[in-house]
């Protein structure tokens, strides 16, 4: 649930905390939320898909997805 900040500034505000130090590394006010969610689009560019292939076969154990899927 989003609220714009200044109607409540509890469900309009949003702080990002660092897992492994606890500290606090950023911050954000909701100015307008959006009435409709926006698929984000599925094309990649290839340097993405590059450093996606990159990351799974060298770092197998952070989990990332192939973005190709079963492309």
């Amino acid at each position: 649930m989003l609220d714009r900040y200044q109607q409540n500034p509890v469900t309009g505000g949003l702080i990002f905390i660092d897992r492994l130090s606890n500290v606090t590394v950023g911050a954000g006010m909701v100015h307008e939320p959006v009435s409709q969610a926006t698929a984000a689009p599925s094309e990649f560019s290839a340097f993405e898909l590059e450093l996606n292939a990159l990351v799974r076969r060298h770092f197998p154990h952070w989990g990332a997805r192939d973005l190709l899927g079963d492309k």
